[in-house]
Parts: C-alpha cells; sequence; structure tokens
C-alpha cells in the first residue's frame, strides 16, 4: 500500500485498489490526510467561528450579519454532509462485489472530482466569513483574529497547487468533459477569490 494513512481515508482512495507506490500528492487520502492533520493542528476554522461569534453575542445591533452567518454554517454543514457521505464509500468493497471494474473506476473518478469541489465550495464559504470580518470595525476584533484570517489564507493557497495537481490525476473522457471543466472553473474562481482576499488582509 502507498501510505500509513487512517483505514477511513485510506479504504476511499484509489491507492486501496491500484497496487502502486505513490508520493504525498498523487492520491486522495495522503492529501486529505495531511490536509486533516494540518486543520486539527492550527483549529483556524473553529477559531474563526468562535471569534465571530462571540462578537455577534455581544453586538447586538449585528442582527443581519448574524442572519448572514447562521446561513453560511448551514451552506456548510450540508457540505461536511456530502462529503462525509462520500468518504464513507469502501472501494475494496466494491471491487470485491460483482461490479463492473469499469463502472466502479468511473465511479472512482467521480468522487474525486466531488470531493475536490465539495472542498472548493467549503474553502468559498469560509473566505466569505472572513470577507464579514474584514468588512467590520477593527475594534471589534484581536490581532489574534486577523492573523488566524492570514493562517487560513496560507493554508488555502498552499493547498490549492496541490488539490489542482491531485484533480489532474482525473482521466477525461467524453461522459466527464462537463463535469471536468465545471470544476476547472471553479478552480479558476478560487484562485481569483483568494487573491482578493489576500488583497483584503493587506488593507
Amino acid at each position: 500500500m502507498c501510505c500509513n494513512c487512517k483505514d477511513n481515508i485510506l479504504n476511499n482512495c484509489s491507492c486501496s485498489i491500484y497496487e502502486v507506490e505513490c508520493n504525498l500528492n498523487c492520491c486522495w487520502c495522503c492529501l486529505y490526510s495531511r490536509m486533516v492533520d494540518f486543520e486539527a493542528k492550527k483549529n483556524f476554522f473553529n477559531i474563526l467561528i468562535t471569534d465571530f461569534t462571540n462578537v455577534l453575542a455581544k453586538q447586538k445591533h449585528l442582527k443581519v450579519i448574524k442572519k448572514v452567518l447562521k446561513n453560511s454554517l448551514k451552506d456548510l454543514n450540508e457540505c461536511e454532509q456530502e462529503l462525509k457521505i462520500i468518504k464513507a464509500k469502501n472501494y475494496i468493497s466494491l471491487i470485491n462485489s460483482d461490479n463492473d471494474i469499469e463502472n466502479i473506476v468511473k465511479d472512482i473518478e467521480l468522487d474525486l472530482g466531488l470531493k475536490i469541489r465539495n472542498i472548493i465550495k467549503q474553502w468559498e464559504i469560509y473566505i466569505e466569513i472572513s470577507y464579514l470580518i474584514l468588512d467590520l470595525d477593527k475594534s471589534y476584533f484581536s490581532k489574534k483574529t486577523y492573523k488566524n484570517l492570514s493562517d487560513i489564507y496560507d493554508y488555502m493557497n498552499d493547498f490549492l497547487f496541490e488539490l489542482a495537481k491531485l484533480f489532474k490525476t482525473i482521466v477525461f473522457s467524453q461522459d466527464n468533459a462537463s463535469f471536468i471543466y465545471t470544476i476547472q472553473e471553479n478552480f479558476i474562481d478560487l484562485d481569483k477569490t483568494l487573491k482578493n482576499f489576500h488583497s483584503k488582509l493587506e488593507q
């Protein structure tokens, strides 16, 4: 096997059925494990929501912003649930079933695209939440809050390139052409959003 990732992540990766060695950038389980570990270490997404929620609890006049945040958190929860369902698939079980191997491979490729698209969508939502903070009076937040926003930017900027390399491993076909083009547009949009995010952080 190509890595020492946790079984629940490894079994949801193509490397669980392809008997090849890989480096850290060529499969889902390696990259996703690193992302999860990095997020857990920094805890910046939880800090972002906690800091913002605490400010909104004190600043009662920011009712509209509070409603926007509530909707964003709802969208995030939906994304997390969608990703949870995709990650729950066990590709080893699929291979051991009576399913056609060609269809299984197509499903695995589709799932990889869906997982990448889901992560991009989650990042977009977190950036939207960050914009809400950056547009408010700076006196509401501590320097640690803004440092945390910079950490979020650095994390996304670093892993965006690795996500793109992983995306390039999906085999292009006429069947998935539209899906591939859509995700390519998602990457382009996120890259622009990250540049704008960085500009706002520098202001």
